[in-house]
Protein backbone atom coordinates (compact mmCIF):
# COMPACT_ATOMS: atom_id res chain seq x y z
CA UNK A 1 0.00 0.00 0.00
CA UNK A 2 1.18 3.58 -0.40
CA UNK A 3 3.52 4.72 2.37
CA UNK A 4 1.01 7.32 3.57
CA UNK A 5 -1.57 4.60 4.26
CA UNK A 6 0.73 1.97 5.75
CA UNK A 7 -0.16 0.70 9.21
CA UNK A 8 2.46 2.63 11.12
CA UNK A 9 2.91 3.74 14.74
CA UNK A 10 -0.07 3.09 17.05
CA UNK A 11 -2.15 1.67 14.21
CA UNK A 12 0.60 -0.81 13.37
CA UNK A 13 0.91 -1.88 17.00
CA UNK A 14 -2.86 -2.35 17.19
CA UNK A 15 -2.94 -4.36 13.98
CA UNK A 16 -0.10 -6.62 15.16
CA UNK A 17 -1.95 -7.38 18.41
CA UNK A 18 -5.27 -7.83 16.59
CA UNK A 19 -3.80 -10.27 14.07
CA UNK A 20 -2.61 -12.56 16.87
CA UNK A 21 -6.07 -13.75 17.88
CA UNK A 22 -8.81 -12.08 15.79
CA UNK A 23 -11.25 -14.52 14.16
CA UNK A 24 -10.67 -13.19 10.65
CA UNK A 25 -6.89 -13.36 10.85
CA UNK A 26 -6.05 -16.20 13.21
CA UNK A 27 -8.95 -18.59 12.61
CA UNK A 28 -10.07 -17.94 9.03
CA UNK A 29 -7.52 -16.42 6.69
CA UNK A 30 -4.24 -17.83 8.02
CA UNK A 31 -5.44 -21.44 8.31
CA UNK A 32 -7.10 -21.25 4.89
CA UNK A 33 -4.08 -19.74 3.17
CA UNK A 34 -1.66 -22.17 4.77
CA UNK A 35 -3.90 -25.11 3.91
CA UNK A 36 -4.10 -23.97 0.30
CA UNK A 37 -0.33 -23.59 0.21
CA UNK A 38 -0.09 -27.22 1.24
CA UNK A 39 -2.69 -28.29 -1.33
CA UNK A 40 -0.93 -26.47 -4.17
CA UNK A 41 2.72 -26.80 -3.26
CA UNK A 42 2.68 -29.94 -1.16
CA UNK A 43 5.60 -29.85 1.24
CA UNK A 44 6.87 -26.24 1.28
CA UNK A 45 10.14 -27.26 2.93
CA UNK A 46 13.11 -25.77 1.06
CA UNK A 47 10.79 -23.68 -1.12
CA UNK A 48 11.59 -19.97 -1.44
CA UNK A 49 8.44 -17.98 -0.70
CA UNK A 50 7.75 -14.24 -1.00
CA UNK A 51 5.33 -12.88 1.62
CA UNK A 52 3.88 -9.66 0.15
CA UNK A 53 2.43 -7.42 2.84
CA UNK A 54 4.00 -9.63 5.50
CA UNK A 55 2.72 -7.44 8.33
CA UNK A 56 3.84 -8.62 11.75
CA UNK A 57 5.19 -11.88 10.34
CA UNK A 58 2.40 -14.30 11.28
CA UNK A 59 2.30 -16.08 7.90
CA UNK A 60 6.07 -16.02 7.56
CA UNK A 61 6.45 -17.67 10.97
CA UNK A 62 4.14 -20.52 9.94
CA UNK A 63 5.91 -21.00 6.62
CA UNK A 64 9.31 -20.99 8.32
CA UNK A 65 8.10 -23.62 10.77
CA UNK A 66 7.30 -25.80 7.75
CA UNK A 67 10.85 -25.47 6.46
CA UNK A 68 10.38 -22.75 3.84
CA UNK A 69 12.79 -19.91 3.11
CA UNK A 70 10.84 -16.65 3.41
CA UNK A 71 11.39 -13.12 2.15
CA UNK A 72 8.88 -10.61 3.53
CA UNK A 73 8.00 -7.12 2.30
CA UNK A 74 5.75 -4.50 3.86
CA UNK A 75 5.27 -0.76 3.68
CA UNK A 76 5.04 -0.31 7.45
CA UNK A 77 8.18 0.12 9.52
CA UNK A 78 6.13 -0.58 12.64
CA UNK A 79 4.83 -3.92 11.38
CA UNK A 80 8.27 -4.90 10.13
CA UNK A 81 9.63 -4.25 13.62
CA UNK A 82 7.01 -6.65 14.98
CA UNK A 83 7.95 -9.16 12.30
CA UNK A 84 11.64 -8.82 13.17
CA UNK A 85 10.89 -9.57 16.81
CA UNK A 86 8.77 -12.57 15.85
CA UNK A 87 11.12 -14.02 13.23
CA UNK A 88 14.58 -12.92 14.32
CA UNK A 89 17.09 -13.54 11.56
CA UNK A 90 15.16 -16.47 10.07
CA UNK A 91 13.53 -14.32 7.35
CA UNK A 92 14.80 -11.61 5.03
CA UNK A 93 12.57 -8.54 5.60
CA UNK A 94 12.33 -5.42 3.43
CA UNK A 95 10.38 -2.19 3.70
CA UNK A 96 8.81 -1.62 0.29
CA UNK A 97 5.83 0.25 -1.16
CA UNK A 98 3.76 -2.29 -3.10
CA UNK A 99 2.77 0.46 -5.53
CA UNK A 100 6.36 0.35 -6.82
CA UNK A 101 8.02 -2.37 -8.92
CA UNK A 102 9.89 -5.12 -7.07
CA UNK A 103 13.10 -4.01 -8.72
CA UNK A 104 15.29 -5.45 -5.97
CA UNK A 105 14.04 -9.00 -6.72
CA UNK A 106 15.43 -11.08 -9.59
CA UNK A 107 13.28 -12.75 -12.23
CA UNK A 108 12.13 -16.31 -11.54
CA UNK A 109 13.61 -16.34 -8.04
CA UNK A 110 10.67 -17.65 -5.96
CA UNK A 111 8.75 -20.92 -5.84
CA UNK A 112 5.66 -19.31 -4.35
CA UNK A 113 4.08 -16.01 -3.31
CA UNK A 114 1.66 -15.33 -0.46
CA UNK A 115 -0.29 -12.07 -0.60
CA UNK A 116 -2.71 -12.07 2.34
CA UNK A 117 -5.29 -9.34 2.93
CA UNK A 118 -3.39 -6.47 1.33
CA UNK A 119 -4.29 -6.40 -2.38
CA UNK A 120 -7.32 -4.21 -1.67
CA UNK A 121 -4.93 -1.50 -0.41
CA UNK A 122 -3.04 -1.38 -3.74
CA UNK A 123 -4.17 0.91 -6.55
CA UNK A 124 -1.80 -0.37 -9.25
CA UNK A 125 -2.77 -4.02 -9.01
CA UNK A 126 -1.97 -4.83 -12.62
CA UNK A 127 1.64 -3.81 -12.03
CA UNK A 128 1.90 -5.69 -8.74
CA UNK A 129 0.46 -8.91 -10.17
CA UNK A 130 2.74 -8.58 -13.17
CA UNK A 131 5.71 -8.24 -10.85
CA UNK A 132 4.66 -11.30 -8.88
CA UNK A 133 4.43 -13.26 -12.11
CA UNK A 134 7.90 -12.05 -13.06
CA UNK A 135 9.55 -13.15 -9.82
CA UNK A 136 7.88 -16.58 -9.82
CA UNK A 137 9.73 -19.52 -11.28
CA UNK A 138 8.03 -21.57 -14.02
CA UNK A 139 5.38 -23.68 -12.33
CA UNK A 140 5.37 -21.38 -9.30
CA UNK A 141 2.25 -20.66 -7.27
CA UNK A 142 0.47 -17.53 -6.03
CA UNK A 143 -2.04 -17.26 -3.17
CA UNK A 144 -4.07 -14.06 -2.77
CA UNK A 145 -6.74 -13.24 -0.19
CA UNK A 146 -8.69 -10.00 -0.23
CA UNK A 147 -11.87 -8.41 1.02
CA UNK A 148 -15.18 -9.56 -0.42
CA UNK A 149 -17.33 -6.87 -2.10
CA UNK A 150 -20.50 -7.97 -0.29
CA UNK A 151 -19.07 -7.02 3.09
CA UNK A 152 -18.03 -3.60 1.82
CA UNK A 153 -21.42 -3.08 0.18
CA UNK A 154 -23.24 -3.90 3.41
CA UNK A 155 -21.06 -1.46 5.32
CA UNK A 156 -20.76 1.46 2.90
CA UNK A 157 -24.05 1.12 1.01
CA UNK A 158 -24.53 2.37 -2.52
CA UNK A 159 -24.19 -0.02 -5.45
CA UNK A 160 -22.95 -3.58 -4.98
CA UNK A 161 -20.94 -3.14 -8.19
CA UNK A 162 -19.22 0.09 -7.10
CA UNK A 163 -15.47 0.11 -7.74
CA UNK A 164 -14.62 3.57 -6.40
CA UNK A 165 -12.03 4.07 -3.67
CA UNK A 166 -13.45 4.87 -0.24
CA UNK A 167 -11.91 5.72 3.13
CA UNK A 168 -12.41 3.17 5.88
CA UNK A 169 -12.90 5.26 9.06
CA UNK A 170 -10.69 4.27 11.97
CA UNK A 171 -12.22 4.78 15.38
CA UNK A 172 -10.65 7.73 17.15
CA UNK A 173 -8.11 8.28 14.39
CA UNK A 174 -8.93 11.81 13.30
CA UNK A 175 -6.20 11.39 10.69
CA UNK A 176 -7.04 12.49 7.13
CA UNK A 177 -4.45 10.04 5.79
CA UNK A 178 -6.38 6.99 6.84
CA UNK A 179 -5.79 3.62 5.18
CA UNK A 180 -7.75 3.30 1.95
CA UNK A 181 -9.90 0.35 0.92
CA UNK A 182 -11.48 -0.34 -2.44
CA UNK A 183 -14.78 -1.94 -3.38
CA UNK A 184 -14.32 -4.35 -6.29
CA UNK A 185 -16.99 -5.61 -8.69
CA UNK A 186 -18.12 -9.07 -7.60
CA UNK A 187 -18.10 -10.74 -10.99
CA UNK A 188 -14.36 -11.22 -11.30
CA UNK A 189 -13.88 -14.92 -10.69
CA UNK A 190 -15.44 -15.31 -7.24
CA UNK A 191 -14.58 -18.85 -6.08
CA UNK A 192 -17.35 -21.24 -5.16
CA UNK A 193 -16.63 -22.95 -1.87
CA UNK A 194 -16.02 -21.47 1.56
CA UNK A 195 -13.68 -22.67 4.26
CA UNK A 196 -14.97 -19.91 6.48
CA UNK A 197 -17.04 -22.45 8.40
CA UNK A 198 -13.84 -24.15 9.44
CA UNK A 199 -12.63 -20.85 10.88
CA UNK A 200 -15.86 -20.43 12.84
CA UNK A 201 -15.49 -23.92 14.25
CA UNK A 202 -11.89 -23.17 15.25
CA UNK A 203 -13.07 -20.06 17.10
CA UNK A 204 -15.75 -22.00 18.96
CA UNK A 205 -13.34 -24.79 19.87
CA UNK A 206 -11.13 -22.17 21.54
CA UNK A 207 -13.94 -20.53 23.46
CA UNK A 208 -14.35 -17.59 21.08
CA UNK A 209 -17.83 -16.15 20.72
CA UNK A 210 -18.80 -16.01 17.07
CA UNK A 211 -22.12 -14.57 15.87
CA UNK A 212 -23.62 -13.42 12.59
CA UNK A 213 -22.83 -9.86 13.62
CA UNK A 214 -19.13 -10.49 13.03
CA UNK A 215 -19.88 -10.26 9.30
CA UNK A 216 -21.46 -6.80 9.50
CA UNK A 217 -18.31 -4.77 8.90
CA UNK A 218 -15.82 -4.72 6.01
CA UNK A 219 -14.15 -8.11 6.05
CA UNK A 220 -12.91 -10.92 3.87
CA UNK A 221 -13.59 -14.51 2.87
CA UNK A 222 -11.44 -17.63 2.59
CA UNK A 223 -12.48 -19.92 -0.24
CA UNK A 224 -11.46 -22.78 -2.46
CA UNK A 225 -13.13 -24.69 -5.27
CA UNK A 226 -13.42 -28.19 -3.85
CA UNK A 227 -17.13 -28.12 -2.92
CA UNK A 228 -19.43 -25.99 -5.11
CA UNK A 229 -22.44 -26.77 -2.88
CA UNK A 230 -21.00 -25.34 0.34
CA UNK A 231 -22.82 -22.39 1.93
CA UNK A 232 -21.27 -19.58 3.99
CA UNK A 233 -22.36 -19.56 7.65
CA UNK A 234 -24.91 -16.93 8.69
CA UNK A 235 -25.05 -15.71 5.10
CA UNK A 236 -21.83 -13.78 5.77
CA UNK A 237 -19.23 -13.16 3.10
CA UNK A 238 -16.02 -12.17 4.65
CA UNK A 239 -12.69 -13.60 2.92
CA UNK A 240 -11.87 -14.44 -0.68
CA UNK A 241 -8.77 -16.35 -1.70
CA UNK A 242 -7.53 -17.04 -5.21
CA UNK A 243 -4.83 -19.54 -6.01
CA UNK A 244 -2.82 -20.41 -9.08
Amino acid sequence: MPARTAYDDELGDHFARHADTSPYNAYIDRPAMLALAGDIAGNVARQRILDVGCGAGHYAAELLSRGAEVVGIDGSATLLAHAQRRLGDRADLHRHDAEDPLDFIDDASFDGVVCALMLHHVANRRQLLGELRRVLRPGGWLLVSTTHPTADWRHFGGSYFADDWVDLPLSGSGDPDRPDVVRCPAGHGTPDDTVEGQGVRRCRSRGKRVTCRMFGTPSSRATNRSNPNAKPPCGGMPYRIASR
